[in-house]
């Protein structure tokens, strides 16, 4: 049955929608809501909705992929130079689909409701929630670097943050 799922989302990615990424070229995720989201494995155009994701993308050096945020996404102060869709709670909809996103990543903040109209518009949208200890944020930042297509700097970050966290201890 998982089969036949994931064969007619890719099937509705390549007929539908504006997105141009061939169901060769994505992949499955399994979000923080555990749905199975079909993303493109080197997203071009992402838009985030969450403040933590923003900064990890940079951290990431994928800024450059960055097409929208939120207007809490103000940190660091480049991200101030990429459109806004918005407050997290009132996110301009239709501003961020006029983004032409092929992935858009929410926090946990983002409503379910939100997150589904999304996914109705065909565009991939993934839920990464936020965390509350160290290791669920080593977590967060390899799966963002996984679908930020920046595995490698998110490993290396992660191994950064270890060595400072070891020698606060």
């Amino acid at each position: 049955q998982l089969g036949i799922a994931v064969c007619c989302i890719a099937m509705l990615f390549s007929c539908g929608g504006t997105d141009s990424n061939s169901s060769n070229d994505m992949y499955v995720f399994v979000d923080d809501y555990d749905r199975e989201v079909l993303v493109p494995k080197d997203p071009k155009r992402i838009v985030s909705a969450s403040p933590a994701i923003t900064e990890i993308l940079f951290a990431l050096n994928a800024q450059d992929k960055l097409v929208g945020r939120t207007d809490y996404c103000n940190y660091p102060a480049e991200a101030l130079n990429i459109e806004s869709i918005g407050g997290i709670n009132n996110l301009n909809v239709e501003k961020l689909l006029s983004l032409s996103p092929d992935l858009v990543l929410v926090g946990s903040m983002v409503s379910e409701n939100i997150v589904n109209i999304i996914s109705k518009a065909h565009v991939p949208v993934v839920v990464v929630k936020e965390k509350d200890n160290f290791d669920a944020l080593f977590d967060n930042i390899e799966r963002i670097g996984v679908l930020s297509n920046k595995v490698d700097m998110a490993l290396k970050l992660n191994d950064s943050l270890n060595e400072q966290v070891s020698s606060v201890k």
